[in-house]
This record gives structure tokens, C-alpha cells and sequence, in this order.
């Protein structure tokens, strides 16, 4: 980089603006060869004296175009701008032009300048400062010189007024003062004064420090006394701590040599009965240490060497023994959040599995006599050993699935039916609600099967094997055994009625009129009485037209509970009514059956429960119904019944005071 002068061929340029007349280029060059050749210069127009121009950006070449000149202000007077631009905002929220408003600024009218001011040049004025801080301060006299002031120009003629002056300084309140000639007297108060109120001060202050003094003792000792009660709490807590600490220790001790010793001793009974002693006579030490725990291992080899080589049909109650001593021990504590006990566990590890593997394989259910079953031995031994939920999946898993293999493999009709009563019936009590449910649909069909050949003339081929199933505790299985009896056994009994005593031959022999009705009385123990009383309403329908006997003695071949829920519910008389509609028909089936109304199905339940209702005669007048009684062992219980037919509900209570209620409060 190099400077010279300026020269004709070197782009030299002048500015056109002020500035010095000599003018400086700047030429910069580039070698490519070490040797220096020529270098090649390039100069740049448009710079030198004209550079600031260049630079002001393009606001000052606008401004120049106005009219402005480079040093002078801007503004009317070029002295600056006093006043900003006003902007008008809009209010916030509003739309354009809403409610009239305008956004153009008006602006101020402008003063027309005359020719003549308009020749005159402006005239410079003074530019705005900042004013200097005012240094007045405040002076202050004080009476004696006011005073002096007022009294010396009292000899002057223009001498100002006398001022009213407001004294403040004088006790009970301000006060007006026209004159200052006693300002500087005392005055005395009206109050008496003190006596020694600097002894009264120092007094009352000694005493307040006292009081303060006495009352940050007194809160010191009672701070004193709560801690010597807490200190003293915790030493009798400690001392009770330790004392347990002991008898915990003596108790571990205890549990620790009773362990070392059941650990070395081979009889399983002494081991089970040495630590459910220490069990009993130590149940909370025990328990802190989780004795049931700590005894799951000792005990595990005993209660495996009882079960090894086991066979679980062949000699059921082997190994109870030791189960049994070592079940309070294991079943103490329960494992954590619903976990099985220690003795469920071994339960299900060492005695389950062979029994499930011999049942599977090896027992046939029905294959001998019930009493000789060697499962329901199994059972029965074990009944008080086994947990619940290991019984109750056993029952389910082995114990149902061959029952049903045994019902299937006996075939139909009465040989079914004794399968069923001699060997499902036995394992009754073992089942459980688990076992019920899971058995109720094997033994349905069954039912079924074995009453599809059950004839009516002959009762006692169902009675035989269904007689003890007539009152069960499940209440699975007696829905089944109810649901077969309404399927099976009423639809046989309803077809042989309208099939035997619809033909005037059934009372060709005399003699044999009083066992006519037997074969339908003989399922009253079995069927629900309602039904065996809806049976004989039919049968007496068709027997109402028999010459040989009336219906007095028709009815005297019919057991008293039977004729009870006749007389009570008319059935018989709605049945004849069925059986006269159809009478054109020499082959008239059963009549239809008629719906019962509230009152009928009330009593029916009554009978059902050995009562009835008897009139009163009274009426309740709130109800506007007659009153019945309930008679019980033939003598009224107390109870006063209306019943509402139209809403059907029963009332009961007395007048005034009448209530709704259920069948089940018509007892008592």
C-alpha cells in the first residue's frame, strides 16, 4: 500500500463540496512473482474532499434538498425541535371508526406570514436552560426579637399593625396572644405538681425491672419442671424398655436352646411339642422372632420322611400324626399381605401331590361300595388337617371329574339313580360351596337321564334313590334336584292324571278306588305341597264325574295338608271349571291353569308354613280393608294383616299405624 499525489492518471478527484483543494488517492497493488513486477494500480472514483458526503447517510442529502445547510438547526427558528409529533392513538378495543371516532390529527391553524415578515430574517433567540435552584431559606425570630422589632417601629409613623399571634408552647392548648410583652414569663400549671418525680421515676422503673426479673424466673423453673418431667418420663420408659429387653432375651435364650435341641433330636412328635410350648409360655417373644418361620425348616425333613414312599389310597391316615403336631406351630403366623401360612405350604409341596397323582391314576369312583371307598377315607382322616383352599382345589381339580366319569359309565334310569344317591350323595359333606357349584352341572344331566324312564304307576323306582336327595344344604345342587323334579317328574304325573282318569275304565274296579290316587301322593314328602295340591285339584276335576263315589269320598282318600290348601284356595273348583269347558271332548286334557290371585299366593305361602289367615271382621278405615289374623298352632300370633290386592302389598300393624311388610314377618 503506497501514497502519493495526486496525478492526471490516477483517478485523482476533487470534491465538489467544502473541503481542502488538495485531494489524496489510494492505490493498492498485488505481485504475483517474488521479482516485483509492475504493479497494477486501481484507483477509486467519487472520494477526497467529497468523502463526508458520502458518509452522512441519506437523512442529510434529503435535508439538503429542504433547504437545511450543514451547521444550522432544524426547526421554525433552526434551533431544534421544541415539540414532538402529536400522536393520536386509538382507545383499545375500539374498531376502525367506531362511534365517529377520527384518527387524523388536526392540526394547528398556521399563522400566514406577510411579505413583509416574511423578508425580515429570523432573529436568534435563547435557547431553553434549566432554572437554578432557588437558595431562599427559611428564618426564624423568636418572640423577644419580634419584640424588639414591633417596639422599635412603634416609633415610626407607617409603624404596621400589632399581629395576632397563636402561642403553642403554654399547657391546656394553643392560646391567642396580642401582646409579647409576657412571653418570657413561666407560667404555672393548673395541675398540682408531683411530688419528687424524679424518686417516683427511679421508683417505678426499679420495679418494673424487678417484676421482669421475677417473671423470667418464674418462667425459668417451670421450664425446669417440664424438662425433670420428661427426663424422668424417658427413664421410666427406658427402664420399661429394658426390663422387656431382658425377659426378650431370657425368652430367645429359651427359644435358642429349644431350637439347638429340637436340631439334634430325630423323634418329629418332641421336636412339634418342645417349640409349641415355648409357643404357648412365650407367645409374643415367639412371635417378634417369627418362631413359625424359624420352625418351617426343622420341621420340613419330618414332614417329608412322612410322606415319602406314601400311597395315598392304600393306607390314607399315614402321617397324620406328625402333620398334626406340627400344624399349630406352622399355622401361628400367616405368611405377609394374604401369603399362605408355613403349614399351607408344606401342605401343598409334600402331601398334595401324591394325593392328586392317586387319584388320577388310581381311583375309580363307584367301583366299590361307598363305605369302602379309600378317597372318601382319605378325606375323612384328613378332613381336620387339610386347609381349606387346598380341600376345596382338590375337590374340584381329582375329586368332581371322576364322579362324573363314574355317572357316565352307570348308564340310565334306576342304576343312574343309585349311582347318584350311593356314590355322589356320600361326598356331600365334603364338598364345600366350591365343590357344590363345580358339581351342580355333572349331576344334572344325570338327574335327567335317570328319570327319563321313570314311570308314573310305579313311584318307588324314583322314590328309592331320590329320597335323600329331597333335603340338601347346597343350595346348588337342590336347584338342580328342583329344576329335574319340575322337568321330569310333574309333566309325568300331569299326563298319566289326564291319561288314567279320563277314561271311565280306571273305575271299573272298585276296590282298587282308594289306591287310585297313591301314586300321586307318594311324591308329597319330595314335592313342594303347592304343587301336590295343584296335582290333586286336577286329578279331582276328572274324578268328579266318576259314578262309583262322591266328592266327599274323593276327598276323603286325600291327605289333610292337601285338602287344607284346597278348601283355602279353591283350586279344585277352578280346575272343575277348566275340565266343564272341555267337556264336549271325550279325550279332554288337564284344565288351563288360572292365575292365582295376591290373597291365594299369600295363603299359600301361610299353608306352606303350617298357618292361615282368619277373618276378624273389622276393617281398617285408613285402608278401607278388611283385617285378617294370622293363626299359628291354632291359636292367633298378634299379628293384624290387610291386604292391598290392587298394589299387592301386605300391611301390617294396627290402626293408625300401619306399615308395609314381607311374607316372612306374617310368622313369628
Amino acid at each position: 500500500m503506497s501514497s502519493s499525489g495526486a496525478s492526471s492518471g490516477s483517478g485523482s478527484g476533487s470534491g465538489s463540496g467544502s473541503g481542502s483543494s488538495s485531494s489524496t488517492s489510494y492505490s493498492f497493488s498485488t505481485s504475483s512473482s517474488a521479482s516485483g513486477g509492475p504493479a497494477r494500480k486501481r484507483a477509486r472514483k467519487g472520494l477526497g474532499a467529497s468523502f463526508d458526503a458520502h458518509t452522512k447517510g441519506v437523512g442529510s442529502s434529503l435535508l439538503r434538498k429542504m433547504g437545511w445547510q450543514p451547521g444550522e438547526g432544524l426547526g421554525k427558528d433552526r434551533q431544534g425541535i421544541a415539540e414532538p409529533i402529536r400522536v393520536k392513538l386509538r382507545p383499545k378495543g375500539k374498531g376502525i371508526a367506531f362511534g365517529g371516532f377520527k384518527e387524523k390529527v388536526e392540526s394547528p391553524p398556521s399563522a400566514t406570514k406577510s411579505a413583509a415578515t416574511a423578508a425580515v430574517p429570523a432573529r436568534a433567540t435563547k435557547r431553553w436552560r434549566a432554572s437554578k435552584v432557588s437558595s431562599h431559606r427559611p428564618k426564624y425570630a423568636t418572640a423577644e426579637e419580634l419584640a424588639a422589632k414591633y417596639a422599635a417601629s412603634a416609633e415610626v409613623d407607617h409603624a404596621p399593625e400589632p399581629l395576632t399571634i397563636i402561642d403553642m408552647t403554654v399547657e391546656g392548648g394553643p392560646r391567642k396572644v396580642t401582646s409579647l410583652s409576657g412571653s418570657g414569663v413561666q407560667r404555672k400549671s393548673s395541675a398540682p405538681a408531683a411530688a419528687l418525680p424524679e424518686l417516683q421515676y427511679n421508683l417505678r422503673s426499679l420495679a418494673d425491672f424487678i417484676d421482669a426479673d421475677l417473671r423470667g424466673a418464674a418462667a425459668k423453673a417451670t421450664k425446669a419442671r417440664t424438662q425433670v418431667a420428661s427426663l424422668q418420663a424417658a427413664v421410666t420408659t427406658a427402664d420399661e424398655k429394658a426390663d422387656a429387653a431382658g425377659v426378650a432375651a431370657e425368652s430367645a435364650a429359651k427359644l435358642a436352646a429349644a431350637g439347638a435341641d429340637v436340631a439334634h433330636d430325630d423323634d418329629p412328635g418332641s421336636a412339634a411339642v418342645a417349640l409349641g410350648s415355648l409357643l404357648v409360655s412365650e407367645p409374643e417373644t415367639s412371635a417378634l422372632l417369627g418362631l413359625a418361620d424359624l420352625a418351617l425348616p426343622l420341621a420340613w425333613p419330618h414332614l417329608t420322611a412322612a410322606v415319602e414312599a406314601w400311597r395315598p389310597l392304600r393306607a390314607p391316615a399315614h402321617g397324620i400324626e406328625i402333620f398334626a403336631k406340627w400344624k399349630p406351630l406352622l399355622s401361628a403366623a400367616p405368611g405377609a399381605m394374604g401369603a399362605p401360612s408355613g403349614y399351607a405350604l408344606a401342605v401343598e409341596a409334600l402331601w398334595l401331590p401324591p394325593v392328586k397323582r392317586a387319584l388320577v391314576t388310581q381311583w375309580q369312583a363307584g367301583a366299590t361300595d361307598s363305605a369302602d371307598d379309600p378317597a372318601l377315607e382319605l378325606f375323612e382322616a384328613w378332613r381336620d388337617e387339610l386347609p381349606l383352599h387346598v380341600r376345596a382345589h382338590l375337590i374340584v381339580e381329582s375329586v368332581v371329574p371322576g364322579l362324573g366319569r363314574a355317572l357316565d359309565s352307570a348308564g340310565a334310569g334306576r342304576d343312574l339313580g343309585f349311582a347318584l344317591t350311593h356314590v355322589v350323595l356320600p361326598w356331600l359333606p365334603h364338598l364345600g360351596a366350591a365343590g357344590a357349584a363345580a358339581l351342580a352341572p355333572v349331576v344334572g344331566p344325570a338327574f335327567g337321564r335317570a328319570l327319563a324312564s321313570w314311570q308314573a304307576e310305579s313311584p318307588a323306582d324314583a322314590l328309592d334313590w331320590l329320597m335323600p336327595w329331597a333335603q340338601l344344604p347346597l343350595a346348588p345342587l337342590r336347584a338342580v334336584v328342583e329344576r329335574a323334579l319340575a322337568k321330569r317328574v310333574v309333566p309325568t304325573l300331569k299326563t298319566w292324571i289326564a291319561s288314567s282318569f279320563a277314561s271311565p275304565l280306571a273305575f271299573a274296579d272298585p276296590p282298587a278306588h282308594p289306591r287310585l290316587l297313591h301314586p300321586l301322593f307318594a311324591w308329597l314328602d319330595i314335592l313342594p305341597q303347592v304343587v301336590v295340591a295343584e296335582l290333586a285339584a286336577e286329578a279331582l276335576a276328572y274324578l268328579d264325574r266318576a259314578p262309583p263315589l262322591s266328592r266327599t269320598a274323593w276327598l276323603a282318600l286325600v291327605p289333610e295338608r292337601i285338602q287344607q290348601l284346597l278348601a283355602s284356595q279353591d283350586l279344585s273348583g277352578k280346575a272343575r271349571a277348566g275340565v266343564r269347558r272341555g267337556a264336549g271332548d271325550a279325550a279332554a286334557g288337564p284344565p288351563a291353569r288360572v292365575e292365582l290371585s295376591f290373597r291365594e299366593l299369600v295363603e299359600r305361602f301361610l299353608l306352606d308354613h303350617d298357618a292361615r289367615l282368619e277373618t276378624t271382621g273389622r276393617v281398617a278405615a285408613s285402608l278401607g280393608l278388611p283385617v285378617f289374623a294370622v293363626v299359628q298352632d291354632n291359636r292367633a300370633n298378634g299379628i293384624d294383616v290387610v291386604l292391598h290386592g290392587a298394589r299387592e302389598e301386605i300391611f301390617i300393624g294396627g290402626e293408625g299405624e300401619w306399615r308395609v311388610a314381607t311374607l316372612g314377618e306374617l310368622l313369628r
